[in-house]
């Protein structure tokens, strides 16, 4: 019974002193964290005298008294920003309206895309090139066909007056316009717009020719070159007369009889040399009716 009494009572003593320690070290680590250097106070900033108060130690800080001045740096990174903004803005605004303008005054065109692709080869390996080729074409605007002068109207209508009485080429109808003292410009307006179909013309030119005279075909060609029609409206309209150039010999002969005396060779060279073929020229002293014996 003793014993287990002096147990507890060491037991007891044990924990007084434990106690009694860990609160001195609480102390000591108070008092120690109140004054150890190197440990950063908080300071108080006074705007006006742009000096800094350190709190004493052991004093208390309220936070209320701590102020933190405006960063300026933020204010005029703020203020770039919105001048750069505004700048850029602006600038925006210049490119829309450069870009209108050039839409309004830019010209109509069209793009044409051509692709060449050229192949080469060497020692087996082939390399294709290709070339594009782009072509823009710019659209005009049309214009308006002026209104005729009365001089050119009146050239039309004497145009078309001499047509309905006889065969003219393009060239020889202007000729005689201006031989009726029309202008150049008339004359040829007027044979522009009169209507006629060349090739017809000398197809009905050929007709009169054949009504007053034999020819034969190179001959008839001949004749309307000189009336200024052209060479593929000549050979137009000697093709379709409807002439027959055998009969156009015989006929041919026979005007040449009824003025003089021929042989019958000689008659032959004098058609050959109006152009008919030789064929033609035999054909036609043959049946001229003249007596070659």
């Amino acid at each position: 019974m003793k014993k287990t009494s002096f147990t507890v009572l060491i037991l007891c003593l044990i924990m007084f002193v434990g106690c009694n320690d860990s609160m001195n070290h609480a102390t000591t680590t108070t008092h120690a964290s109140t004054s150890q250097p190197g440990v950063i106070l908080p300071t108080t900033s006074n705007p006006a005298n742009n000096t800094t108060n350190i709190p004493s130690t052991g004093e208390s800080i309220d936070a209320s008294e701590i102020t933190v001045e405006p960063i300026e740096v933020t204010s005029e990174i703020s203020t770039s920003l919105d001048e750069t903004s505004l700048e850029s803005t602006a600038g925006a605004s210049t490119r829309e309206t450069t870009l209108e303008a050039v839409t309004e005054t830019k010209p109509v065109t069209s793009t044409e895309t051509a692709e060449e692709t050229t192949k080469l080869t060497t020692n087996d390996t082939t390399i294709e090139t290709t070339h594009t080729t782009t072509t823009e074409t710019t659209s005009k605007p049309t214009t308006e066909s002026k209104t005729a002068t009365a001089g050119q109207i009146n050239a039309v209508q004497k145009a078309k007056e001499y047509l309905s009485v006889m065969a003219f080429s393009h060239d020889g109808l202007v000729s005689q316009l201006e031989y009726d003292k029309f202008t150049h410009e008339q004359a040829v307006y007027g044979a522009d717009n009169c209507g006629a179909n060349w090739k017809e013309q000398a197809t009905i030119k050929s007709e009169e020719y054949l009504d007053v005279m034999a020819f034969s075909h190179d001959g008839l060609v001949s004749q309307l070159e000189y009336d200024q029609f052209t060479h593929e409206q000549a050979i137009f309209g000697a093709d379709n007369c409807g002439a027959n150039w055998k009969e156009q010999a015989a006929l041919k002969a026979k005007d040449y009889l009824d003025v003089m005396s021929f042989s019958r060779d000689g008659l032959i060279e004098q058609l050959e040399y109006d152009e008919f073929t030789h064929e033609q020229a035999v054909y036609g002293v043959d049946n001229c009716g003249a007596d070659w014996d």
